[in-house]
């Protein structure tokens, strides 16, 4: 399997409901998808840089099995392929370039394909993103 690398525009929603044209407001990015990882995770730069709030804290779990406690970020915004989200993100200090995790892929329906490198829009809804919603009958 092959990394997966995309750029991505970050903007805080507190302060923009719309990327911010032409702003320090916005940041432009590579990331790494890590299809592994159930949230998103951004260095600590990224936070200042967008001035994002930080509320509460998670004890997270690294692949060497050891733990530690991180700041959670949020009213951060996510554009990858013109699909737009909101979502929150785990702070790591040490972090060079953010993380895209399975929740900002679940909701802007997107799926990693791994062989080529590349994420994909998913096959079923092409255009935009589907989001099912069960125990809800639509009348």
């Amino acid at each position: 399997m092959g990394r997966i690398l995309v750029d991505v525009r970050f903007w805080n929603l507190r302060e923009h409901l719309a990327p911010p044209q032409g702003s320090d407001a916005l940041l432009e990015l590579e990331c790494l998808v890590d299809t592994g990882a159930t949230e998103t995770v951004i260095p600590r730069s990224m936070v200042d840089t967008l001035r994002l709030p930080t509320l509460g804290t998670l004890v997270v779990r690294y692949a060497n099995g050891k733990t530690a406690t991180r700041d959670l970020a949020f009213g951060l915004m996510v554009e990858i392929d013109g699909r737009i989200t909101g979502t929150r993100a785990l702070v790591e200090p040490r972090l060079r370039r953010p993380l895209i995790g399975q929740t900002v892929l679940e909701s802007l329906d997107l799926w990693a394909d791994c062989k080529n490198g590349r994420l994909i829009s998913n096959p079923e809804h092409p255009e935009s993103p589907m989001m099912e919603i069960y125990g809800v009958a639509r009348r």
